[in-house]
């Protein structure tokens, strides 16, 4: 678990030997409006990812990892946190053709944080192929144990999934 300490005006959020770090938290940041400007220290390049795409970098203290600014600056989904932490993951249109879905980056951020649940809304999906499947089931595997849930899903996307029998891997909602 990170641990917190002030050292002058700001406090410090030290992940030295932490594994993950609770959206709860983070959604209760977001939700303060810029309150407390943290710095961050110890985290890696996984924790940086994912406070940048958060939106939480500058609040942190944490740049953008220089190898992922290209990624960052057209990400093939969008992210964010409901008021309680939970994940919510949003693939862009055309994002199954997007070969930055494929790249670890795209999915190896999640194991830095520890989120309640995750919801994949699946509004920008007209059909399934196998690099959004793969990205789905990796974003799933980063977060465990949190139950994973598909929004949003359009009926041909939602009879792909079950032919796929992902919804035994997923909850449709």
């Amino acid at each position: 678990m990170a641990e917190i300490h002030r050292t002058g005006a700001s406090p410090v959020l030290s992940c030295d030997g932490a594994l993950r770090i609770p959206t709860s938290f983070l959604a209760a940041e977001q939700a303060s409006a810029g309150a407390t400007a943290w710095r961050l220290v110890g985290g890696d390049d996984r924790l940086a990812l994912a406070l940048t795409l958060l939106g939480l970098g500058e609040r942190f203290g944490v740049g953008a990892p220089e190898p992922h600014r290209s990624f960052l600056a057209d990400p093939p989904f969008r992210v964010r946190l409901s008021p309680e932490g939970g994940l919510v993951l949003e693939p862009v249109v055309g994002a199954a053709g997007n070969p930055r879905l494929e790249a670890s980056i795209a999915h190896a951020w999640v194991a830095a944080i520890e989120p309640p649940s995750v919801t994949i809304e699946l509004a920008n999906i007209s059909h399934l192929n196998s690099i959004l499947i793969a990205w789905m089931l990796q974003v799933a595997q980063g977060v465990r144990p949190a139950p994973v849930c598909i929004a949003k899903a359009s009926a041909g996307v939602s009879a792909q999934l079950r032919q796929l029998r992902l919804d035994h891997l997923m909850a449709l909602i």
